[in-house]
């Protein structure tokens, strides 16, 4: 129902984006969150998810699914996505 009504005027970049954005979403809060119950604390647990996720472009990452990218360990910390995060900041 949101991406029906918000992915109107979406790029192919941004909804892909967003698509990756929920996925993780899904995976740290529960497949059966409804989303009339997500908090700020909620969305703040699946940020620092986000921040300690290699980022994707880089090898070794990029062909894995989401699932193995949460569960990588000892991820230097240049090829983290909260470096880049905060390098844009």
């Amino acid at each position: 129902m949101y991406k029906k009504e918000k992915a109107l005027n979406w790029t192919k970049a941004i909804s892909q984006a967003n698509e990756r954005f929920m996925e993780i979403l899904l995976i740290v809060l529960g497949s059966s969150t409804d989303v009339t119950t997500i908090t700020k604390q909620d969305i703040k647990q699946v940020m620092e998810v986000v921040e300690n996720l290699p980022r994707r472009v880089v090898q070794p990452y990029r062909p894995m699914t989401v699932h193995q990218l949460i569960g990588c360990d000892d991820v230097p910390s240049e090829d983290l996505v909260g470096a880049e995060l905060s390098t844009s900041i």
